[in-house]
């Protein structure tokens, strides 16, 4: 697909800075099928031309104010776990239920 969609209520109800804007745009390009993995802080701030730090800080937001959701993905190794890239969740903005999309 050539073009990213983003959802008006991202503007009209969770009003991000502009930290959260940039991070979400990311989200939204490297996103399949409402899910984001596979690419790292370092990748995202690349990609919309600002620091990591704006891009974490930014994905905090999103999660606080509920337009993502943060999951923590670990593989066992042995007798311990490893903690893997999280994988972000982009929230249906549009239902009551903030169900994924």
């Amino acid at each position: 697909m050539p073009f990213v969609w983003i959802q008006r209520a991202l503007f009209e109800v969770i009003r991000p800075s502009s930290r959260g804007y940039s991070a979400y745009l990311a989200l939204s390009y490297f996103a399949v099928e409402g899910r984001c993995r596979a690419h790292g802080v370092k990748d995202m701030a690349r990609l919309v031309d600002v620091s990591e730090d704006t891009i974490k800080r930014g994905l905090a937001e999103l999660v606080e104010r509920g337009a993502i959701v943060k999951m923590k993905k670990f593989k066992k190794v042995g007798t311990s776990r490893q903690q893997l890239p999280n994988e972000y969740v982009l929230i249906d903005l549009g239902t009551a239920s903030r169900d994924p999309i």
